[in-house]
C-alpha cells in the first residue's frame, strides 16, 4: 500500500514507514504537529542561524555567571581587609585604616629626614677636608714666590742687567698668580661647603614640618605608635646637625682667611720685586669671600 507521498508500505499499515505520515494523509517537510518529519531535509542557513543563536545565548549566560562570581570575590576580600585593619587585637573596631596609614606615612617621612641629616652631614665633613690640600698647595707656591723675590732683590743690588732683573720680577708675579689660583681653589671648596650647609638647613626645616604632621596624625589615634620617631630623637638629630653647621662655618671661614693671607703676602712679594728692579707692577690680587 502506498502513502499519499508515494512510498510503498505493507497492507493495513496506519503510518508510512518512510515518511511517517498517516496512510491517506500527505505533508511536506513538516509532520502533522508542525515538527520536521522523519527524513526531512533541513535548510542549512536556518540550521546555522539556530546553532549560532544557541551558542551566543550560552556565551552570554557564562559571562553573566563569571561577572557575578568575580563581584562576590571582590566583596569578600574588601570585607576581610577592612575588618582586619579596622579591628584591634581585642576584636573591637577602634580605628579606621586611614588613621594608621596617615601616621605611618608621616613617620616614614620623619625617618627619611633623620637619614638625610646624617648623610648630608657626612658630605659636609668630606667637603671640609678639601681645605687641607688647598692650603698646603697655596703655602708651597707662596714659598716659591718669596724665594724668587729674594733673587730679584739680590740682582737689583749686584748690578745684574735690568732686563734680566725685570724678567725675574715677572717670574715673581707669575708665582704670585699661582698663589691667587690656589686661592680660587679654596673658594671653590668653600662654595661646596656653603651648598652643604644650605642643604642641611633645608633638611632641618623639612624634619620639623614633617614632625608636626606626624604629631597631628597621632593626635587622632594616640594609642597607635608602631615605632614612630619621637620628639627627642628628632631634637637630637637637629641639635647635632646645627652643631656641625656651626663647626663647619668656623673651620671654613678660618681656612678662607688663611688662604687670603697667603694671597696678600704673595702680592706683596711681587710688588717688592717690581720696585727693586724698577719694573712694571703686578696686577691686583683679589681675596676670597667668607661663608655667611
Amino acid at each position: 500500500m502506498k502513502c499519499l507521498n508515494g512510498h510503498e508500505n505493507v497492507d493495513r499499515a496506519q503510518y508510512c514507514a518512510t515518511c511517517g505520515v498517516s496512510i491517506g494523509q500527505r505533508f511536506g517537510d513538516e509532520g502533522p504537529t508542525g515538527e520536521p518529519r522523519l527524513g526531512a531535509k533541513e535548510d542549512p542557513a536556518t540550521s546555522a542561524n539556530d546553532n549560532h543563536g544557541a551558542s551566543e545565548t550560552r556565551n552570554n549566560t557564562n559571562l553573566r555567571i563569571g561577572l557575578a562570581i568575580g563581584a562576590l570575590v571582590v566583596l569578600v576580600v574588601i570585607g576581610v581587609v577592612v575588618g582586619t585593619r579596622g579591628t584591634s587585637p581585642g576584636g573591637s573596631n577602634q580605628s579606621t585604616p586611614s588613621e594608621k596609614i596617615s601616621i605611618d606615612v608621616a613617620a616614614t617621612a620623619v625617618e627619611a629626614d633623620i637619614t638625610s641629616l646624617q648623610n648630608d652631614g657626612d658630605t659636609l665633613t668630606s667637603d671640609l677636608s678639601g681645605f687641607i690640600g688647598n692650603l698646603a698647595q697655596e703655602k708651597t707656591d707662596l714659598a716659591i714666590t718669596a724665594k724668587e723675590e729674594g733673587v730679584v732683590i739680590a740682582e737689583s743690588k749686584n748690578g745684574t742687567d735690568s732686563n734680566q732683573v725685570c724678567s725675574d720680577s715677572d717670574t715673581v708675579q707669575s708665582d704670585a698668580d699661582n698663589v691667587g689660583s690656589d686661592g680660587d681653589t679654596v673658594s671653590s671648596t668653600a662654595n661646596g661647603v656653603e651648598g652643604d650647609i644650605s642643604t642641611l638647613r633645608s633638611d632641618i626645616a623639612a624634619i620639623q614640618q614633617n614632625l608636626a604632621t606626624l604629631k597631628s596624625a597621632q593626635s587622632l589615634l594616640p594609642t597607635y605608635n608602631d615605632g614612630a620617631p619621637s620628639q627627642s630623637s628628632v631634637d637630637e638629630a637637629v641639635t647635632t646637625t646645627q652643631a656641625a653647621i656651626q663647626s663647619a662655618l668656623t673651620t671654613a671661614n678660618g681656612d678662607i682667611a688663611q688662604a687670603n693671607s697667603y694671597e696678600v703676602l704673595a702680592y706683596q712679594d711681587a710688588v717688592a720685586a717690581a720696585k727693586a728692579g724698577n719694573c712694571a707692577p703686578p696686577a691686583t690680587q683679589f681675596t676670597q669671600p667668607t661663608i655667611p
